[in-house]
């Protein structure tokens, strides 16, 4: 091995680690992203993220928790996250999570994301999807809508900052590989430019 297959393969030590990194991922975006990419660099990158799966669950009521496979994918179709999720069951669940931390959202924009057709991702095989996806969409805000949020009235459900919060406070305790992660999280998090506590 010559010198420069040495430094090839430091840099792709650092890279990969660097692309593990949730300062990194910070880094990447302020505000609305920060939140976001946060949120998917946990579900992939930690051993929590199943657990982070689950209070989404818990959130949306949704019963049946036994995780096959997971995806996110950021800025898809203008779409903040969405959360692919395989069950054991071999039910499928999308989960669209659209963030307005900084600006207010629209009744329309919402509506308008419901009716986006969200592809199966190519990292999942598509053979092994054998139902049409339950989807649920997710409001992640510091305040609630203006508008109407009713269960009868829409497929959103409103998630605040602060549940979010207590979540990421929970996962600290159990997840002693990430737990200074998920603290500096709350601690950003608390500052007015990214949310409030």
């Amino acid at each position: 091995m010559n010198d420069i297959d040495i430094v090839q393969d430091e840099l792709k030590t650092e890279l990969e680690a660097l692309k593990s990194s949730p300062m990194f991922q910070l880094s990447l975006a302020s505000k609305e992203l920060f939140h976001s990419n946060f949120i998917a660099w946990t579900i992939e990158k930690t051993d929590s993220g199943d657990k982070l799966i689950r209070c989404l669950f818990d959130f949306l009521k949704i019963e049946d928790t036994e995780i096959e496979y997971k995806f996110v994918q950021r800025e898809k179709k203008h779409i903040d996250l969405t959360l692919h999720v395989l069950l054991k069951s071999g039910q499928y669940i999308q989960i669209v999570i659209e963030n307005k931390v900084k600006s207010i959202p629209y009744k329309q924009q919402l509506e308008g994301y419901e009716k986006v057709e969200i592809e199966i991702p190519k990292v999942m095989k598509k053979s092994i999807i054998k139902k049409e996806p339950k989807k649920y969409y997710i409001l992640l805000s510091l305040s609630e809508p203006t508008f109407d949020l009713d269960l009868d009235q829409s497929h959103w459900k409103y998630l605040d900052l602060k549940t979010l919060g207590l979540w990421f406070a929970d996962l600290a305790v159990v997840d002693e590989n990430s737990k200074l992660s998920y603290n500096q999280y709350l601690f950003i998090k608390s500052r007015p430019k990214y949310g409030t506590h």
